[in-house]
């Protein structure tokens, strides 16, 4: 028996937003980390920095190209925090396989990059008198990379480092300090916003350490005096035209919901702006801030489980909006079942997720451009990722989802919750 999917659950950026002014404060962000006297310091490393911001809008591709930006994503790193990682720790790498003698900052160092080893590089550099500019291309330092999750190609980022540049292992690490400065970083430049509390430091019982995800205030820290040159981000199709995709899915009878990295007030704040909130359940909102809540919860109960996407726990959250943090971490485990649900994401990562929560996946082209390779390229990984449908935008899902059926099987639907003993109909 086969049959069709009653929920909907949609990847925000990329899918309903653009993204152009993430991938911008990225940019910015690894900008400020090669060129500011507070890390590298090395002045016009990407262009003359005495002609910013006029320039950014030219030379951001220089930053990180959309062919890089694209690629990450293919790789199933889904978050812009990420993106911002993965591209300065690219650069970095590139920086120290230019040079034909180790740093002492690098030479017989034990331990991860730092802002601390940022300042001793650049100012070893400064006194040797090395004038670096920016050369290369970074995309065939992930090429070879398979998907798999942000948290697991730090070890990618690791093999790529001791083969290109021959620094010691371990010079990367996952939401540790300088992830932490590239999410701190990225934050300002996008909202002026700052980190609420510094990132602490916790152990799990096998000896690993991790950081546990700071919360995101809304106060400004733009003490840099730099004017940012990032334009208001907008929809990624007309507004008019999205508004008739969401009247069309309600009238079909679908309930909808959200399921994105981003934090809750920066998902909330463009719906209302854009008067888009009102197509959606409330209760099925599933944001970086439920997500870090349930990741602090059961490492206080003794588990360390990473659960951004590809983890299937943001589209089961939505799906199911009262069930507890041990039943989604159980029934994603399980592997098995399906909630009539579908999913519907731009990335290789929202497909991961969806086929692991059991759900269908449509996979959306109109978040990354109109580049035809990088389109045809992201095609071609939706679908080996196991996407059940390709299509343009979102405007063509009304007509996409009348000719896709759900398999039947492990459904979830009508299972006794942890907190009541009524049996729910949550999708």
């Amino acid at each position: 028996m086969r049959r069709k999917p009653r929920t909907l659950v949609f990847d925000f950026d990329g899918v309903i937003a653009s993204e152009r002014r993430h991938w911008d404060a990225a940019r910015l962000a690894v900008w400020e980390l090669f060129s500011s006297p507070r890390y590298l310091g090395l002045e016009n490393y990407f262009f003359r920095d005495a002609e910013f911001p006029a320039v950014f809008a030219q030379a951001k591709e220089r930053v990180i190209p959309l062919e890089c930006i694209a690629e990450l994503k293919n790789k199933s790193v889904n978050s812009n925090w990420d993106i911002t990682f993965f591209s300065a720790s690219l650069h970095l790498i590139h920086l120290l396989s230019r040079l034909t003698a180790r740093p002492e900052a690098v030479s017989g160092r034990v331990g991860e990059v730092s802002a601390r080893f940022l300042v001793e590089l650049g100012r070893e550099l400064r006194t040797h008198k090395r004038k670096l500019a920016w050369s290369g291309d970074l995309l065939p330092l992930i090429s070879t990379w398979k998907a798999s999750s942000a948290y697991r190609l730090v070890s990618e980022l690791n093999r790529t480092a001791h083969a290109v540049a021959g620094p010691e292992a371990g010079l990367f690490r996952y939401r540790r300090e300088f992830w932490s400065l590239c999410q701190g970083l990225f934050q300002s430049w996008y909202t002026g916003a700052k980190l609420a509390q510094e990132p602490q430091l916790f152990v799990t019982g096998d000896g690993e350490d991790c950081w546990r995800r700071p919360r995101i205030s809304r106060s400004s820290d733009r003490s840099r005096g730099l004017r940012s040159p990032i334009r208001r981000a907008g929809t990624v199709v007309a507004l008019p035209r999205l508004r008739a995709v969401f009247d069309a899915l309600q009238r079909q009878g679908y309930v909808l919901g959200i399921a994105t990295g981003r934090p809750r007030d920066e998902l909330l704040k463009p719906l209302r702006q854009w008067d888009l909130l009102r197509y959606f359940d409330l209760s099925r909102l599933s944001t970086y801030d439920e997500v870090a809540a349930a990741e602090d919860r059961l490492r206080r109960a003794g588990r360390l489980v990473p659960l951004s996407k590809p983890h299937p726990y943001a589209v089961l959250r939505a799906l199911y909006p009262r069930a507890g943090d041990g039943e989604i971490v159980r029934w994603s485990e399980q592997g098995a079942g399906h909630s009539e649900a579908a999913v519907v994401g731009d990335s290789v990562g929202d497909v991961l997720a969806a086929k692991l929560a059991g759900c269908v996946a449509v996979g959306v082209l109109s978040g990354i451009g109109k580049n035809a390779a990088i389109r045809a390229r992201r095609e071609q990984c939706l679908r080996e990722a196991g996407a059940d449908r390709v299509i343009a935008s979102v405007v063509e899902l009304p007509g996409a989802l009348l000719e896709i059926q759900a398999p039947a099987g492990w459904n979830l639907v009508g299972r006794t919750e942890r907190h009541g003993a009524r049996k729910t109909q949550d999708t």
